[in-house]
């Protein structure tokens, strides 16, 4: 059995998003109206996206889940698979990550066509001054 690799174009680009998205990170209010999202192999994956007020990336938000995933149900968040969560802090110098380790997630609405998502990630991070409260509400 030969094993087949995937080419990065085989991969689907992420694609824009619109919505209300309200929350905190630690301390710091984390609010926008923008995001990303694309779907691969049944993999939903969304990008929530706080912006500086000159344009530039202040933290970002990557959720990954099942586009199975039961709808009104709270699901723990692993930390090597699906469905997982990280925070990235871009205008750090240098820039660091975070992943949510003991967190939920709650997806109350899923639709892939046209993509709309609704739901609230909540819990710690492997950085205890940094949990994570957001809700989320992204169209295409």
């Amino acid at each position: 059995m030969s094993a087949q690799l995937k080419l990065a174009s085989d991969i689907p680009k992420t694609r824009d998003a619109s919505g209300d998205v309200n929350g905190t990170i630690g301390e710091h209010i984390f609010k926008t109206n923008t995001g990303k999202w694309s779907v691969h192999d049944d993999t939903v994956e969304v990008y929530l996206i706080d912006k500086h007020d000159d344009g530039s990336v202040e933290e970002e938000v990557f959720i990954q889940f099942s586009s199975d995933v039961e709808h009104n149900k709270e699901l723990k968040l692993q930390t090597q698979r699906s469905p997982l969560a990280w925070v990235s802090f871009k205008a750090f110098n240098p820039p660091r990550v975070i992943q949510c380790i003991e967190a939920t997630l709650f997806i109350e609405t899923l639709s892939l066509s046209p993509f709309e998502v609704k739901g609230q990630l909540r819990g710690t991070t492997d950085e205890a001054d940094h949990p994570v409260d957001i809700s989320f509400h992204l169209k295409q």
